[in-house]
């Protein structure tokens, strides 16, 4: 195994191998191996914000308790915290860290992994949630949603964490994402914060600590206190990231990023939108993201969507299928045979840098927008932007005369019902009124088509699928189109 190859699998938290096991405390453990004997400094990055204090200062709590001479520390005495977290870390934690210069001292980084100026054979190792950079050796780097959320997961069976500490670590997280808005919080994430046992009102903590870009400062002083330097693919790339409750400013900071070759993540908290710009090109997303590793993925993955043989389908996609849907929601596979040969059924794979990531099962007549029967995308590649983007590259490469397809109605008990429409609706989709009864279960009919249909039309266009697709004794049976 190469050195990509076991970073990628350390990185990979879907995957729960031994392997990967092996693999993680294999790092650790030389890590303190290379601290025994040794005076270490913790040290985080830069303008510090929340998560690299506290996770520098848990570090270095940890290392202490395993008879480790560590030291919480930062390099310039002049330090100041980042904007944005100022009043949350003077308010909620008391704690100093050690000034030290540069020469001859053994390092130990936690929320980076670049030198900063540090000799290479001084850094004995590091624990990071950003994208590895590749300039020093002994990198713990896995997508976490916080580095300090990341050493509570890596040392919680090993280590008694106080409540002060899970607290600080709770709160480092809440920074990182945005208070747990960001898709940067993972459900594997949730599983781990939700051990932390946090008594915590996030709205309120959000209400108090929240801070957006102070856009009187100018947009100089914002790309400065604002940026920051990655390694992706050998190339430095200077990433600012702004937040706001609207795009007024937008335009003059697409242009400074424009003049400066900067990559710009401006996140919109009021219409929970976000747009990137990089070398001339514009992305908005209708969600908020802050990882600048979601946002590298966006840039460079490329994303197509192939129609595919049943027996392909079968091969690769069918357990797949079987797993995501429920046995009644599922189709009868010999009937799906039959539609398929008759040409009304299709099948599609959704594919990202040669690996499947989703499909499709999709139903077609001439002259008529496309029927989704089944869309996935699979639970690790979620929350990535992959669902807005399959959908357009389907509307505007695969369905030319649009995209038709029901949503379950929205129910008040379940508000993943009333997300799903926001959803759609943020993708363009028309929400109609009425309900389909399809099986004994509540549907609301949607439709992404450049032309308008009235309900009765695309009422008339669902009855043409349905009828195909289950024939005419099962549908009057079974469904109702109110």
């Amino acid at each position: 195994m190469n050195k990509k190859e076991m970073y990628d699998l350390i990185e990979n938290r879907s995957i729960n191998s031994s392997e990967r096991t092996t693999l993680i405390n294999s790092i650790i453990n030389k890590i303190i191996d290379l601290s025994k004997d040794k005076e270490v400094y913790v040290l985080g990055h830069n303008n510090p914000d929340a998560d690299s204090i506290i996770s520098s200062y848990i570090l270095s709590n940890i290392l202490k308790s395993m008879g480790i001479n560590a030291h919480f520390s930062i390099l310039d005495k002049d330090y100041d915290y980042t904007f944005h977290d100022k009043k949350l870390l003077e308010e909620n934690f008391k704690y100093k860290p050690l000034v030290v210069s540069k020469d001859n001292k053994y390092f130990i980084l936690v929320d980076h992994n670049d030198l900063q100026g540090l000799s290479k054979e001084y850094v004995l190792g590091a624990f990071d949630h950003h994208i590895i950079k590749d300039e020093i050796d002994n990198i713990l780097e896995i997508e976490y949603a916080s580095t300090s959320l990341l050493i509570y997961d890596l040392f919680k069976d090993k280590y008694n964490f106080s409540d002060e500490e899970k607290y600080l670590i709770g709160l480092a997280t809440l920074s990182d994402t945005d208070y747990l808005t960001s898709t940067r919080f993972t459900k594997y994430d949730k599983e781990v914060f939700d051990t932390l046992n946090l008594d915590i009102n996030v709205k309120e903590l959000q209400r108090k600590y929240f801070v957006t870009t102070d856009f009187s400062l100018g947009v100089d002083k914002n790309f400065e206190i604002n940026k920051k330097e990655y390694i992706r693919n050998n190339k430095k790339i200077t990433r600012v990231q702004i937040s706001s409750y609207d795009d007024n400013y937008l335009e003059e900071y697409i242009n400074e990023a424009r003049k400066l070759n900067y990559l710009l993540l401006w996140v919109n908290y009021d219409n929970n939108t976000t747009t990137i710009y990089y070398e001339n090109r514009v992305i908005k997303l209708d969600y908020l993201l802050s990882s600048t590793y979601m946002v590298f993925k966006i840039l460079e993955d490329d994303l197509h969507i192939d129609e595919i043989s049943i027996e392909e389908f079968e091969e690769k996609i069918y357990d797949r299928y079987t797993k995501i849907f429920p046995k009644e929601e599922q189709r009868n596979w010999k009937k799906v045979h039959i539609t398929y040969d008759k040409g009304l059924t299709h099948f599609y794979k959704i594919v990202v840098n040669n690996s499947i990531i989703g499909f499709v099962m999709l139903e077609s007549v001439e002259g008529l927008p496309s029927y989704v029967d089944y869309f996935a995308i699979y639970d690790e590649y979620q929350s990535m932007g992959y669902g807005s983007k399959a959908f357009m590259y389907l509307k505007d490469n695969v369905c030319k005369l649009g995209i038709i397809g029901e949503i379950e109605k929205i129910d008040i008990n379940n508000i993943n019902t009333s997300r799903r429409v926001e959803f759609y609706k943020k993708l363009g989709f028309t929400i109609y009124d009425g309900e389909y009864i399809l099986f004994k279960v509540k549907y609301t009919p949607i439709a992404l088509t450049n032309k308008k249909y009235t309900k009765e039309e695309i009422d008339k266009i669902f009855y043409t699928y349905y009828v195909g697709n289950m024939g005419l004794d099962v549908f009057n049976k079974n469904c109702k189109l109110l």
